[in-house]
């Protein structure tokens, strides 16, 4: 039997930059909360979640796995804000691994206690992966921009070109 995902009533999305960039889309985020949200790449021990949030008394952090595609990691990025969005709470408390990949120089048991979480209930998770998936679907439909439109500044340059291109047959018969 199938089962049916239910879809969020509160999802929240934000203003797609265009063209879409998700640190652009971080920074105007991060402006708008008045408070900054960091972004770092890191490569999470095999097993640990792709991506994490963490929220601490200044500012929030968005770790997010460096060994995988720009797209998967836009992903994992825009499920992380789905998350912050939509203020989740937070569950289960960090692995040690994870731990001391996310801080090496601290006590990894200091760095559990302090920051971190990495569970959410199955609603949370369906709610931020449904973030993620709206915004990368909003993006995908975008019109793309159309081809052979030279811009101004180039038309001579691009005119020039074809010009010295094309065989002395053609150029005769113009």
């Amino acid at each position: 039997m199938r089962q049916v995902r239910k879809f969020p009533k509160k999802l929240r999305i934000p203003e797609i930059p265009e063209p879409f960039d998700v640190h652009e889309m971080f920074q105007r985020i991060s402006r708008q909360r008045g408070r900054p949200i960091h972004l770092l790449s890191r490569q999470l021990p095999p097993g640990s979640p792709c991506g994490l949030w963490i929220s601490t008394g200044s500012a929030d952090y968005m770790l997010y796995e460096q060994a995988t595609s720009p797209a998967h990691q836009d992903h994992i990025l825009l499920h992380e804000l789905g998350h912050l969005l939509h203020d989740h709470g937070v569950g289960q408390p960090l692995s040690t691994d994870v731990a001391r990949t996310l801080m090496p120089s601290l006590n990894s048991e200091v760095v559990q206690r302090v920051l971190g979480r990495t569970r959410y209930s199955d609603t949370e998770e369906n709610e931020a992966e449904t973030f993620a998936s709206v915004i990368l679907t909003q993006v995908s439909l975008r019109s793309p921009e159309p081809q052979g439109v030279v811009p101004p500044e180039a038309a001579d340059v691009i005119r020039r070109l074809e010009s010295t291109l094309q065989s002395p047959d053609h150029r005769r018969a113009k």
